[in-house]
C-alpha cells in the first residue's frame, strides 16, 4: 500500500478518488483514529482540572 501523498501534489483529483475508494473498501481502519480523536477533549479536561483546577466565583480554586 503506497501513500497518496505525492499524488496529492501532482494529481489531486486522482489521489482523492483513491482515498475515497480505500475508505469505502476498509472503513474499519478509521475507527482507531476516530476513537483517538474523540479522547482528546476528555484528556484535555482531565489535565486542565487536575493541573489548574476550576473557579466558580472570583479567585476560589477547587
Amino acid at each position: 500500500m503506497n501513500s497518496p501523498l505525492l499524488k496529492l501534489f501532482t494529481r489531486p483529483s486522482d489521489a482523492w478518488m483513491e482515498i475515497r475508494r480505500a475508505e469505502e473498501d476498509h472503513p474499519q481502519q478509521y475507527l482507531p483514529r476516530l476513537l483517538a480523536l474523540a479522547l482528546i477533549p476528555a484528556l484535555c479536561l482531565m489535565v486542565g482540572t487536575t493541573t489548574f483546577g476550576w473557579s466558580l466565583a472570583a479567585e476560589e480554586r477547587v
